[in-house]
């Protein structure tokens, strides 16, 4: 029997294996911290917002 043939007659023989070998919730993950490159930052818009207060912080609007 070829290998076409043998997967045909069984094609879940592996499947059980292959759910449990590439499960993503049992994959252990690490956190990495990624540097980014000056290159990659691209400003668009810069804003101001002012809103006056007088000497003991309270707001004049």
């Amino acid at each position: 029997m070829n290998n076409i043939s043998a997967i045909m007659v069984d094609p879940t023989g592996e499947v059980p294996e292959l759910e449990e070998k590439f499960d993503a919730t049992r994959t252990a993950l690490e956190p990495k911290a990624i540097k980014p490159y000056k290159k990659d930052i691209d400003v668009r818009a810069v804003s101001l917002l002012w809103l006056p207060c007088d000497d003991e912080g309270q707001p004049f609007w």
